[in-house]
């Protein structure tokens, strides 16, 4: 994990060392259809290292004193975490 990381920066410094000004409008579009593409599945590798670590761990263990108020259930449904509203089945 550790190799592929670094891999993944030194790419990511290469990519943002690169000049767009010398790039046609095709490349352009196909630069951007690629980052787009690896932004969305980027995210994939971080949820599987959190399920891990949610698995394995406490927020206790990582040194947390408490549970930050953003993870706490909340009972308010508009709120991330909060029950599902009540829909109505009734036609």
């Amino acid at each position: 994990m550790r190799e592929a990381l670094a891999a993944l920066r030194a790419a990511h410094e290469a990519l943002a060392s690169c000049d767009v000004a010398l790039l046609t409008r095709d490349e352009l579009l196909e630069s951007l259809h690629d980052l787009e593409t690896l932004t969305c599945q980027l995210p994939a590798v971080t949820h599987g290292l959190l399920a891990r670590l949610q698995v394995e761990t406490t927020a206790k263990d990582l040194g947390a004193e408490d549970e930050p108020d953003s993870l706490r259930h909340s009972e308010d449904p508009a709120e991330p975490g909060g029950p599902a509203p009540p829909t109505d089945h009734a036609a």
